[in-house]
């Protein structure tokens, strides 16, 4: 992956966070809003237990700890990637 890419899914990944906490709030009543908003949650549990998975990683690359644990949060595995290609 180059830069352009992840910066390209880092906004992807924004807009989904963003529709998932409108469909949390104004659509949680309709099925659809419903399924969204627990696939928003298991994508959340799947990025948490990313942080454990590129602890090592994360240690290696990064210059603040806390701040790129949190950063996997929202956009996963494209944070220790990003680290990875700005320390070549």
């Amino acid at each position: 992956m180059n830069k352009t890419q992840i910066t390209i899914g880092k906004r992807m990944l924004e807009i989904y966070w963003i529709s998932v906490v409108l469909a949390a709030i104004f659509l949680f009543e309709n099925t659809l809003g419903y399924y969204h908003v627990m696939g928003g949650g298991f994508i959340l549990f799947a990025h948490i237990i990313e942080i454990f998975v590129f602890e090592k990683t994360i240690k290696e690359h990064s210059s603040n700890l806390l701040r790129d644990r949190f950063l996997v949060i929202p956009y996963g595995f494209l944070v220790p990637t990003e680290l990875k290609l700005n320390k070549k």
